[in-house]
């Protein structure tokens, strides 16, 4: 179509002649328009695009027909003397024109949001390749598995919730960049590790100035789960989904080879390196975003306090503002060493939490729990053996109703 009316109007062109220059000129322009889109049409017109194509199609389908009409030469010579003739085919070119231009537009715009649409599939394809762990992710549940974390009951850990969450949405320099949280095995350090990533994943659409960035919970149960190297691919994969400046930055970098190698290489081609790069560009999005690693005493090995010492000795070293880590283990005497040179309040072991504090926690903790045996003997025993300890209220309750899960 668009070939017939351009060849229907270089006919009128050349019969018109060199007498009319402006009239020459604008049908010769509107004739290579035509021409550039034929073109184009035989290439292909994107899917986006189809929709103006066809509206396109519609208008020549309606100009060509006026213009047949006039093609007859005898008709065209006399264009010179009835300006009629010539104001009407003014017209009809500068529909065809109008058309044409409207067309060029929906087809760049379509070629801009096909070249996006590919390059942000180019990036989730590479972002595939740092081969996350879902079954570390608090928000995965798969209960047939044992899979099934939970937040802290109600009315329990407030005091230290409230640490952290302060911690986690203090913005000032001064503020330490790690929070690392020790205590005894089953001594709930999961179950506060998945409410505050609980916390933060919800509040991400708010205007909180501090979101979860990204999150492991570490696990013997899983082979994924405790492997050292799994740990930062799967941090990486989750903060670029949050952080397109972040995901830019990694994207342009390239090196996701290096899931294959260490923690400190890992630290540093996949979370320093274009976090820094990235700073630039990060202004419009939230102002921190928080990191929560879990349980690194449940890695195999000692790949647990090796992580843990790399990853201080890159925040020691390496500029990361706008990221903080909240990180939980057992404790880990020469780590602790380590940790002097980070603010006091970095650290909170849960052993340090008064015992009365303690003692009421557990109480709230066996009334949700064991709602059948409020204000029996049993539940008074339950809560004297416990003595502070929630590893031994927690074994109780899942004994009495077994259901496999971690904490």
């Amino acid at each position: 179509m668009a070939f017939a009316i351009a060849k229907v109007i270089i006919e009128i062109k050349d019969a018109v002649g060199s007498n009319k220059d402006e009239l020459v000129q604008s049908l010769e322009e509107t004739a290579n328009r035509l021409l550039a889109v034929e073109r184009m049409v035989v290439s292909g017109v994107p899917k986006a695009a189809e929709e103006a194509m066809e509206n396109l199609k519609r208008i020549l389908g309606e100009q060509m027909k006026e213009l047949k009409d006039l093609a007859d030469k005898s008709l065209a010579l006399r264009v010179l003397d009835n300006e009629a003739h010539g104001t009407k085919i003014r017209q009809i070119f500068q529909r065809v024109e109008g058309a044409t231009k409207s067309f060029f537009v929906e087809m760049a715009i379509s070629i801009q949001q096909t070249a996006s649409q590919i390059h942000d599939e180019t990036k989730r394809a590479a972002l595939d390749r740092l081969h996350p762990s879902e079954k570390a992710d608090h928000k995965t549940v798969l209960e047939e598995q044992g899979l099934k974390r939970e937040a802290c009951t109600d009315g329990t850990r407030v005091r230290i919730l409230q640490d952290i969450t302060k911690w986690a949405n203090d913005r000032s320099l001064a503020s330490p960049r790690v929070f690392w949280l020790t205590g005894q095995a089953g001594s709930g350090k999961t179950t506060i590790a998945y409410t505050i990533a609980k916390l933060f994943e919800k509040d991400a659409d708010s205007n909180q100035h501090t979101v979860l960035g990204g999150n492991f919970l570490c696990s013997r149960q899983f082979q994924e789960t405790q492997s050292q190297t799994r740990v930062l691919p799967t941090i990486a994969y989750q903060l670029a989904r949050k952080c397109e400046s972040y995901a830019d930055a990694l994207h342009v970098a390239d090196k996701f080879d290096s899931v294959k190698f260490n923690v400190a290489t890992q630290l540093r081609d996949l979370l320093v390196g274009p976090w820094q790069q990235s700073e630039g560009t990060r202004c419009l999005g939230p102002l921190l975003y928080l990191i929560v690693i879990d349980a690194l005493d449940e890695i195999e090995g000692e790949g647990g306090s090796a992580f843990l010492g790399d990853l201080l000795h890159t925040i020691d070293k390496c500029d990361l503002r706008g990221l903080k880590f909240l990180v939980t283990s057992r404790s880990n005497p020469e780590l602790v060493e380590r940790c002097k040179t980070f603010t006091s309040e970095a650290i909170c072991r849960l052993q340090d939490v008064p015992v009365e504090e303690a003692r009421l926690d557990i109480r709230i903790y066996l009334k949700d729990k064991l709602k059948n045996l409020e204000g029996s003997p049993e539940l008074a025993e339950l809560e004297r053996r416990a003595d502070g300890l929630f590893i031994y209220a927690a074994t109780a309750v899942k004994y009495l109703f077994p259901r496999r899960s971690i904490t």
